[in-house]
């Protein structure tokens, strides 16, 4: 990997971008999927170990049900949890691009302009080129990506290209350029 340690970019810096997940269809599919698992599992749990009732001759005493349904909420609460957490940070430097996917990258992953060969701004097929957002590996080679179409593309020196998504790629290209203006 042509990642170079944090401490290495000094300057400021001259782009920066946070983006999250935030697309409202997928925050509403979590919505709906804790809500119905709330109804199908913890109301006859309480309905079981609070009140005494049993349904369809449960026995009371049987754990599985309750920790079925803690497991069960606990893995959708998790994942609703990452999803809020998950934010891309993409900065341009004097030096490079640093890019950090929270919280899956404890480090910052640093491309100094040496290891870069060139970038363009591109519009790109999520789930086609690379498989969908995220951390992804695709036949067009790596992203880091958390939403819509559209992204840097760097062709590193010593690896398969890297897209960057990004929801302001002409900001992005321009500090790029601005940076390093003898690159393409």
């Amino acid at each position: 990997m042509s990642t170079q340690p944090e401490s290495t970019f000094y300057s400021e810096p001259l782009f920066h971008e946070e983006q999250r997940f935030q697309q409202k269809p997928l925050w509403a599919l979590m919505v709906f999927f804790f809500v119905i698992e709330f109804v199908l599992i913890l109301v006859p749990l309480i309905r079981i170990w609070v009140f005494g009732e049993t349904i369809d001759g449960s026995d009371r005493s049987d754990p599985a049900p309750v920790l079925i349904g803690i497991f069960v909420m606990g893995v959708l609460g998790g994942l609703m949890w990452l999803l809020w957490k998950l934010r891309l940070v993409t900065e341009v430097y004097r030096e490079g691009v640093r890019v950090r996917m929270i919280p899956f990258h404890r480090r910052v992953q640093a491309y100094p302009f040496d290891k870069i060969a060139t970038f363009e701004a591109v519009t790109y097929r999520p789930i086609r080129d690379y498989g969908g957002w995220g951390i992804r590996r695709g036949r067009k080679g790596r992203a880091f990506n958390v939403r819509g179409n559209k992204g840097v593309m760097l062709q590193l020196t010593d690896e398969r290209p890297l897209l960057i998504g990004t929801q302001r790629p002409d900001e992005f290209e321009a500090a790029l350029r601005s940076a390093y203006p003898t690159k393409p």
